[in-house]
Parts: structure tokens; sequence; C-alpha cells
């Protein structure tokens, strides 16, 4: 078993192989972004590329400009998590999840007004569009993956929290504080910045609801 064992690990030379062709990738693509800062594929792909690096940082640093916000919190985010969770400052992670919880808070709160503002005003195919969207967001993998980096990065700011305090003889109770600090701060919880976002998914619509 030992023998298999070997067999299956990497070797030396493929991992270097494999973080050299990785490394070219980002070059190309740092040198494509100069070019045009502004695509949003080299973007996405070179977010990837340095979370596969572990460049946490540079991963949300190439990720920031394209300012992911509202449904594109559904439908992009999953570029970031990996960074954010795998060594990024927590910061970076709850700020993520945030928005991912305003999305899920605001946008379904609009749902719901702009729904039946569509069904009141005889709106009927709007209606049934809203009703899809609720049904979207409410199994949204996307959304479901940033509730469980939340609860992971919170467990990790609180156990890392309260092995310093152990190591400088505190007894182990800094970690429920840093908890606590983390919920005061709106880090872990949901609202702070950004809170308005799923109030602008739905912006769009309000013309085609009400005017019709």
């Amino acid at each position: 078993s030992s023998s298999s064992s070997a067999a299956a690990a990497p070797s030396s030379s493929s991992l270097s192989d494999a973080t050299m062709a990785l490394l070219a990738a980002v070059a190309a693509a740092e040198e494509g972004l100069a070019v045009s800062p502004n695509q949003a594929e080299l973007r996405l792909g070179i977010t990837s590329l340095y979370a596969l690096l572990g460049a946490a940082t540079a991963s949300r640093d190439a990720f920031a400009p394209i300012d992911c916000k509202n449904i594109q919190m559904d439908t992009m985010v999953h570029h970031i998590l990996p960074a954010a969770e795998g060594g990024a400052a927590p910061e970076v992670a709850f700020r993520v999840c945030q928005m991912a919880d305003n999305l899920r808070r605001d946008a379904g709160r609009d749902i719901t007004e702009l729904g039946v503002t569509s069904y009141t005003n005889g709106v009927y195919t709007k209606a049934i569009e809203f009703v899809g969207f609720h049904r979207r967001l409410k199994i949204s993998h996307s959304l479901a993956a940033t509730a469980v980096v939340k609860a992971r990065t919170a467990l990790r700011v609180v156990l890392a929290s309260a092995a310093v305090d152990i190591v400088s003889g505190g007894g182990g109770g800094g970690g429920a504080s840093a908890c606590a600090s983390a919920e005061s701060s709106g880090a872990v919880g949901g609202g702070g910045e950004g809170s308005s976002g799923g109030g602008e998914v739905a912006a769009g619509d309000r013309a085609g609801v009400d005017g019709a």
C-alpha cells in the first residue's frame, strides 16, 4: 500500500511544472489587463489563477474592480470565495458574505413588493418573473456557500482568539469576546455597508411594473 501511495503522490517536478504554468498564465492575463483593465473575463480568470497559487490578497485585488454586487453575488461570488476563505483576512470573507446576506434580505423584500404590485396592475408576466426569481434565490448554491464560509470563518476567528488568550494566560475566554465583537461590528451578521444592494436588484423593473 505504501508503494501505491508513493506512486499516486505527485512528484516535485510535476508540481513545479504546474506552478510555472500557472505563473505563465497569470503573466499573460496581467498583460491583457494592462491593455484592457475592464475585461471581466480576464479578471475572473486571474482571480482564480491567483487563488490556485495561494495568493489570496492578489486574488482579492484582481476581483475587486469588477464591483460584484446585487444579483451578481448569486452568479459570480464563487470566483472570490476560494481566496476569501483560503488565506485572505477574515474581514474579506465577512464582507463578501455580508453582501450575499444583503442580496438575500433586500431582494426578498423587493420581490414580494414588486410581485404584488405587478399582479395588482395586471402585469402578470412580471409577477411570474418575480416568483421565478424568488425561487432562484431560495435554492441558490452560491448564497448557501457564502453562509457556510461565514460560519467557518467566524469559527476560525473564535478559535484563533481563544488560542492566543490561552497562550497569554487568559484562560481562553477571548474567543467569546472576539465573536461578540465581530457580531457588534456587523461583520458576521447582515446589514451595514452596502445594505441597500437588494433594492437595486429590482430597481430596473419598477418602470415596467408601475408604468404598465
